[in-house]
């Protein structure tokens, strides 16, 4: 995860990439209503804010869509 922050030049100071095991995956993917198996990918990055609010899902493979998150 550190290499893609780099990749997206996110500032470590405002971003942070988090890494579980896959039963803290699935259970907050439950609480975000995402599906989350083994075997399922998808390309969304999930932006939450500082105070635990959801502030969008955004295609990190769509440019456009990945400059709206970084606002």
């Amino acid at each position: 995860l550190k290499t893609y922050a780099d990749m997206m030049k996110a500032p470590p100071d405002k971003w942070w990439f988090v890494n579980a095991s896959m039963q803290e995956t699935q259970d907050f993917g439950t609480a975000l209503k995402v599906n989350v198996t083994a075997q399922s990918h998808t390309n969304s990055l999930i932006v939450i804010d500082r105070a635990g609010k959801i502030r969008g899902a955004f295609d990190f493979q769509q440019a456009d869509k990945l400059k709206a998150c970084r606002k």
